[in-house]
């Protein structure tokens, strides 16, 4: 870090002014860019073609095309909404419970319990692929399930829901076609558990 700020004097830049300009403290500023440098040289090491091939297999329906004809149960709910939401779990999870043992098919509870603009229409949201435009977990949450599975009840910004799969195409996209999305995903995912492990991240070796 020592040398990164010489090297920012070196070209006559004030430091002060370039932690303003990005509306930050100048400690604020030098804890950012200490972090920014570190999390390059992390990646660095961590984000190898060997690496990369690893979690390509380790979860290959986000990468190779595969698609997921998905259907869901809504019930909205403002992310702020505590009670709603405490009542929409616990009717989902009753109603989850009717539909696995067969009391209650998924089309008839969508088209009594959801709020979803398709519950009419059983629920159908078309086909889903792995980094399509609905929120992340509801995505995550899909592909966790096979053909004709029920998801446990999730939550997302907009609500509660109960997904259902309906049928699965198979990808055939190799990984070497799909390679930036690999990255992607993992980069996520090594990001989250910094994060998560906050502020003594074990795996990170900190620039000194």
């Amino acid at each position: 870090i020592k040398k990164k700020l010489q090297s920012i004097e070196g070209e006559q830049l004030d430091v002060k002014d370039l932690a303003a300009a990005d509306g930050l403290a100048l400690e604020d500023w030098k804890r950012d860019l200490h972090w920014r440098l570190t999390w390059q040289r992390y990646v660095a090491a961590e984000v190898t073609d060997e690496v990369l091939r690893k979690h390509f297999d380790k979860y290959p329906s986000r990468f190779d095309g595969t698609r997921l004809e998905v259907f869901h149960i809504l019930i909205s709910c403002q992310a702020t909404d505590i009670d709603c939401r405490r009542s929409a779990k616990e009717k989902l999870q009753a109603v989850r419970q009717e539909i696995v043992s067969d009391r209650l098919t998924f089309a008839a509870a969508c088209e009594q319990y959801s709020s979803g603009a398709t519950a009419k229409q059983g629920g159908r949201l078309g086909w889903l692929v792995y980094e399509g435009p609905m929120h992340p977990k509801f995505i995550e949450a899909a592909f966790q399930l096979k053909a004709n599975e029920l998801s446990p009840v999730i939550e997302t910004p907009y609500g509660v829901h109960l997904i259902r799969i309906g049928e699965v195409e198979e990808g055939d996209v190799p990984f070497e076609r799909s390679i930036e999305s690999v990255r992607r995903s993992l980069l996520k995912e090594l990001f989250s558990e910094v994060v998560a492990s906050y502020p003594n991240p074990p795996e990170l070796v900190w620039m000194q």
